[in-house]
């Protein structure tokens, strides 16, 4: 039987040790290893299982196991049963090996018509076929029994079965920890895959206009830099890294701030989240409108130079060797600081997410912030106009407690003595 409410928090609160047999609850790393199975990162739902469609698991809850949140949700918005098995089907930005999965967080609510998924399998393949199944290859990675933990902030590891180069990743869920009720909802938390991933290929489809529900947004993309509008009167700006939109925006009347993380999809649907005002990051959808009229319809790509905020840098882990992937944006930026006064003076800042000791945040920062100095200067910059400046986490743009909010942290912003 579960726990009472009370003892269930008598049990978070004094972290009294029980059973873990099958699976393998760990504290969470003091760095960041990159998630990649993360919307964040460029991965989205494909497909969802006639199960899932029946128990009303669509692209909101398929997105909520990947949003980088460990916080568990129900997945299931109709009451499923013992017999019940959801899966899901998500697609890489590219050709990723994977070395290891894990699942956060693992609780039990104590409600007879709640609990969490007992069962999670992953399966991987490099050819999907979508209704096609003969013609897709998908092989088992990964599986777990899985066990409540002790406390918030633990990992269960995934036992390790295969590891090859896939594209797609099937995410299989099936039994709970107690199932007391014919009819029942389903948690789960996040999935987590670290690994190698192949370099990506910077998209080029974030040109055109979008609408749906919350979503009135033109974008003008010029190779790795975006500008646009949205709603009535917000503009925004930001940068591509591989497949992933990361931008920031402001509305002209009132000032009020908004992030986004986007994709645009093989449909040519734009979709992503979206935090407004300091709020939680909610997703947002929108079709091609090709007929919808924004306020910077007629405007010109932004140039990055002066204020500029590029997400687009993207370094080696727990490194500030910048990544092949990011020649373009160094170019662009070189391009448009090349426009200021030879006189003008520039500070380059790094910035990191929250992952990490204080001290250690600032030194890589500046760190990398040198490294964006010295590729400038190979293209030709004048060393002496520039500076580099470590922030590390201490000036956060989103908040640190999910993965789109820490890849929005992890940035570079350009700054020029005398206009700003």
């Amino acid at each position: 039987m579960k726990q009472s409410v009370l003892q269930h928090l008598l049990v978070m609160c004094t972290i009294l040790v029980f059973a873990a047999v099958s699976s393998r609850a760990d504290e969470p790393a003091t760095k960041d290893v990159p998630n990649l199975l993360s919307l964040s990162q460029g991965v989205i739902p494909v497909a969802i299982s006639e199960t899932g469609e029946q128990l009303r698991v669509g692209f909101e809850q398929a997105v909520k196991a990947i949003d980088g949140s460990h916080t568990p949700f129900i997945l299931n918005r109709r009451p499923g049963d013992s017999a019940t098995r959801l899966e899901i089907i998500y697609e890489l930005p590219a050709l990723t090996t994977f070395s290891g999965f894990k699942i956060p967080n693992v609780w039990e609510t104590p409600s007879p018509s709640q609990t969490f998924f007992g069962t999670v399998v992953i399966y991987g393949a490099d050819r999907y076929v979508p209704d096609r199944a003969e013609e897709s290859n998908f092989g088992r990675l990964a599986d777990v029994q899985l066990q409540a933990h002790v406390k918030p902030g633990q990992f269960t590891e995934m036992n390790m079965v295969n590891s090859w180069p896939v594209k797609w990743i099937k995410l299989i869920l099936y039994g709970g920890l107690d199932i007391q009720s014919s009819k029942t909802f389903f948690e789960f938390s996040e999935l987590i895959g670290n690994g190698e991933q192949q370099p990506v290929q910077l998209a080029d489809n974030f040109t055109g206009r979008w609408k749906g529900r919350g979503v009135k947004m033109e974008l003008m993309q010029d190779q790795a830099a975006v500008s646009g509008c949205y709603d009535l009167s917000g503009e925004l700006s930001g940068t591509v890294s591989g497949n992933v939109l990361r931008a920031t925006g402001q509305t002209t009347d009132s000032g009020v701030h908004s992030l986004f993380v986007l994709m645009v999809d093989g449909e040519g649907v734009l979709r992503g989240m979206r935090s407004t005002n300091g709020a939680p990051f909610r997703l947002l959808e929108g079709s091609p409108d090709s007929t919808l009229k924004t306020r910077c319809t007629d405007f010109e790509p932004a140039t990055l130079a002066c204020g500029a905020v590029l997400h687009g840098i993207q370094f080696a882990y727990d490194s500030s060797r910048i990544t092949p992937d990011s020649y373009t944006l160094i170019d662009q930026l070189q391009n448009g600081l090349n426009k200021l006064p030879a006189e003008q003076a520039i500070r380059v800042e790094g910035h990191t997410s929250s992952e990490g000791s204080q001290a250690y945040n600032d030194d890589l920062s500046l760190r990398r912030a040198q490294s964006v100095i010295q590729a400038l200067v190979v293209r030709g910059i004048d060393e002496n106009r520039l500076q580099a400046a470590g922030i590390g986490e201490r000036r956060p743009i989103a908040s640190n407690d999910d993965e789109a909010g820490r890849s929005l942290n992890r940035r570079v912003e350009i700054h020029c003595d005398g206009t700003e």
